[in-house]
Parts: structure tokens; C-alpha cells; sequence
């Protein structure tokens, strides 16, 4: 049976790509769909804009009947680029920005913001969202990890995901995150993961 919050996602994708905007799905739902599951209580969908763009976003969405939006700007010590809370019945939709334009270094989330959305595609029956491929998945992890924790929770998620997806080789990690400017963090990543002996 698909959870109810789905239906609030597709909404919402619906009015974005109407809108012109990509977005996909990341976080725990995207996890579980890629073979690690673990409990939440919220969706997150990927966008990868500029604030004026999200910003225009969030009230595009407070249109949508039976909703409430809220939107936190973006801050210059966090790697993302803002969040739009989307509430209705219950049910929360995060939409996690990737472009922080008020960052020195917004050209490298951008990057990985816009290769994961072009990654995403239609990925389990009967729910119409679009997910963040296994490798663009893993980047956004790495990419949002705490450096002042290099094994918090980001690595851990990223860890479990390559633990479930043996199909997925270090090759093709490399390969994905070497074109989205993430190779110094997946090198280090999977000498963390991958421990010699």
C-alpha cells in the first residue's frame, strides 16, 4: 500500500514541473527505494534553484488547496540552499535546496544538485515520483556530510546504502561523484567505508 504522504509529493511535483522546476526524491523514502529502510516521518524532494527562484516556489505552492508553506532562507555556513515545508494532512514535504548562492563554494552544490536531478527517474511501481539515482544519492550524502564529523550521519547513511547496493562499484561511485567535483570526499568516503586490512 503506498503511504499517503506520496500523494502530497506527486501534488507538488506536479506543480513544480507545471512551474518549470525539477525536483526528485531524496532522503529516507529515497534510501528505502535503493534497499535501506529506516523509519521517518517526512519526504524530502531535491530542487537545485537560486533564492528568487525558491522564493517564487514557496508561494506558487501556498496556492494549492488544503496546504501550509513555509520557507527558510538559506544560511552561509550550511550547505544547503534553503527548505520549503510543505504541510497538509499531516504530512510533511521537505524541499531541499542544493544551490546556496550565498556560499564561496554554491558553483559546487549547484553542480551536484543539478547532476542528482538529472539522475532521477520513475523508480517504483506505482508512485510517480522521480528518485535520485544510487550513485547521485550517495553524492548528495557526502556532499551534505558535517566535515567536523567525518563519520556522522551523512557517512553512515552513504555506508548502509553501499552495504545494501554490492552492485555498485567504487568505479562507478568514482565516476559519479569525479563529475559532480566530489572526488577528494568519495576517496576519502570509501577509505572510511572500505577499510583495507
Amino acid at each position: 500500500m503506498i503511504e499517503p504522504i506520496f500523494g502530497l509529493a506527486e501534488r507538488l511535483q506536479t506543480a513544480l514541473d507545471a512551474a518549470g522546476v525539477p525536483c526528485a526524491l531524496i532522503g529516507a523514502h529515497a534510501m528505502a527505494a535503493h534497499g535501506v529502510v529506516r523509519a521517518t516521518s517526512d519526504l524530502d524532494l531535491a530542487l537545485c534553484i537560486s533564492l528568487p527562484e525558491l522564493r517564487r516556489v514557496a508561494t506558487l505552492l501556498e496556492a494549492l488547496d488544503g496546504v501550509t508553506v513555509e520557507l527558510s532562507p538559506p544560511d552561509p555556513s550550511d550547505p544547503l540552499g534553503g527548505v520549503v515545508n510543505v504541510e497538509g494532512a499531516g504530512d510533511l514535504v521537505q524541499l531541499v535546496n542544493f544551490y546556496n548562492s550565498t556560499r564561496a563554494d554554491h558553483e559546487l552544490g549547484q553542480k551536484i544538485g543539478e547532476g542528482a536531478l538529472r539522475s532521477a527517474t520513475a523508480f517504483v511501481p506505482g508512485v510517480a515520483l522521480r528518485i535520485v539515482d544510487l550513485p547521485h544519492l550517495v553524492a548528495l550524502k557526502l556532499y551534505s556530510w558535517d566535515r567536523s564529523a567525518p563519520a556522522g550521519k551523512s557517512y553512515a547513511d552513504a555506508k548502509l546504502l553501499l552495504d545494501a547496493n554490492p552492485g555498485l562499484t567504487d568505479q562507478t561511485l568514482l565516476d559519479a561523484c569525479n563529475a559532480v567535483g566530489l572526488r577528494p570526499e568519495v576517496e576519502a568516503f570509501l577509505r572510511f567505508a572500505r577499510p583495507g586490512p
